[in-house]
């Protein structure tokens, strides 16, 4: 039995994961069968799910041209207060998303990294592991404020 079923994302692949004290977030990659990025929220003292939604913007967000929440890759995320902030490889981007409505609130350029796949997160930093050349690389960026 698994320990964690979606709806949405049955037939997808997850890359991100995120917890907080009480839940816990995956975040799946598009594929071929499922197109949209799916967020699914769950009670970790159940492991049941409370809430999953395909991966869409806030009525505040404006995306750069010719970009589309479905296209982005999400290979890491970090839980942060009411935020939970996603790194896209797809587009270098940090995606800081709201944990009750599931909505990405703001995107953020990131700086060029290695191969980058994990995150943690502190009072003002975050920190994205990275990979290149058989070694793991620390990458250390100053959190971004979201309004």
């Amino acid at each position: 039995r698994p320990f964690l079923t979606t709806i949405r994302a049955k037939q997808a692949f997850t890359l991100a994961f995120g917890a907080d004290e009480k839940f816990m977030y995956i975040i799946s990659v598009p594929n071929r069968v499922v197109k949209n990025v799916v967020i699914s929220k769950f009670l970790k003292s159940e492991r049941k799910m409370s809430a999953e939604a395909y991966l869409k913007p806030s009525k505040e967000l404006v995306l750069k041209e010719k970009r589309n929440l479905k296209d982005y890759y999400i290979v890491g995320a970090v839980s942060d207060e009411n935020i939970l902030f996603a790194y896209s490889r797809e587009f270098n981007t940090l995606l800081a998303i709201d944990k009750n409505s599931l909505e990405v609130k703001a995107a953020f350029e990131m700086p060029s990294m290695k191969e980058p796949h994990s995150l943690a997160v502190s009072e003002n930093k975050i920190y994205v592991l990275g990979f290149d050349d058989g070694k793991n690389l620390l990458y250390e960026i100053q959190k971004p404020l979201i309004q």
